[in-house]
Formats: C-alpha cells, structure tokens, sequence
C-alpha cells in the first residue's frame, strides 16, 4: 500500500489509540470514551492496516504497545492537543 492509499486517521481514531494505550484494555478504553469495544476494535484494525504496522501485543490480560506504537503514541498525542487547542480558540467569547 502506497501513502497515497492508506487510510486517514480521525481524531476519533486517534483518541481510540491514545485511550487503548492509557488503559491497556479495549473494554476499560471503550467505557471510558463511551463508544463500544467492537468499534475501537475497527478504528485498530483500520489503523494496523493502513500503516501495515501492529501497534499493540495482544496478551489474555490486556494490550500493550509495540514499538510501532510506542513511536506513535506521543505523535497521536501532540495532534489531539493541537485539535483541542483550535477547538478552545472558539470557546472564548
């Protein structure tokens, strides 16, 4: 896959990677950004895909981060600050 074809990541799928990370549990992630395990599911899936890379180990007790993952976890981070700070530039009166 080209860079051209690989899939745009959202801000909703980035706050599912980052909350993923925090909890290191998919039902633990999912209840806290109150949407269901199933879709977080999806946005990893779709996000491994896109890079070809696997961001998580997957363990019976949990998840945590490869070192793909562990690259991208503070550049996941950074964009959601920035969203949240051009979001807080129309809050203000």
């Amino acid at each position: 896959m080209t860079k051209y074809e690989r899939t745009a990541f959202s801000t909703e799928m980035l706050r599912s990677f980052v909350a993923i990370s925090d909890h290191q549990h998919l039902t633990d992630a999912a209840d806290t950004l109150g949407r269901t395990q199933s879709a977080l599911s999806v946005h990893l899936r779709k996000m491994e895909d896109s890079l070809g890379v696997r961001l998580f180990n997957r363990h019976a007790r949990g998840m945590t981060l490869t070192a793909e993952g562990d690259k991208m976890l503070p550049v996941a981070r950074r964009i959601l600050s920035e969203v949240a700070r051009l979001n807080d530039l129309f809050d203000a009166p």
